[in-house]
């Protein structure tokens, strides 16, 4: 075989190892993505304070029930904003814009599986359950 047959050959084969090597980062990436609750928590946070806005715009008296089927983590609503976490660790965490003239109960329940969140005049109240 000649150098040039050569240089190919292993021009080829540090091809397939090096795509071998992108497919496996691609496969450990989505792995690591299906199994981990960051999406989960910002998405969680985000909604959770659109629901007290929109509960703190609202003219009359209000209650809502938030239903979080099958939940794994950890809720608290304190200080105008909501966290998120998974056993206290990396918090997502999302501001709600309240209103001073409003009284808010503070919330901080693990694993709740339903939040309900009642506003009585100048009161809000924030309860969760575990089912």
């Amino acid at each position: 075989m000649n150098k040039k047959g050569v240089e190919t050959q292993y021009f080829r084969m540090f091809e397939i190892i090096m795509v071998a090597i992108v497919v496996l980062g691609i496969l450990l990436f989505a792995k690591g993505v299906t199994e981990s609750t960051d999406l989960e928590k910002e998405y969680l946070s985000r909604d959770l304070a659109l629901v007290l806005d929109t509960i703190y715009a609202s003219p009359g008296d209000v209650s809502y029930t938030y239903y979080l089927n099958k939940n794994k983590l950890d809720v608290a609503i304190q200080d105008g904003q909501v966290k998120v976490s998974e056993n206290g660790l990396r918090p997502a965490t999302y501001q709600y814009a309240g209103d001073s003239e409003v009284k808010t109960q503070n919330f901080d329940m693990p694993k709740p599986q339903e939040i309900t969140i009642t506003k009585r005049g100048k009161e809000i109240k924030i309860e969760g359950k575990t089912i």
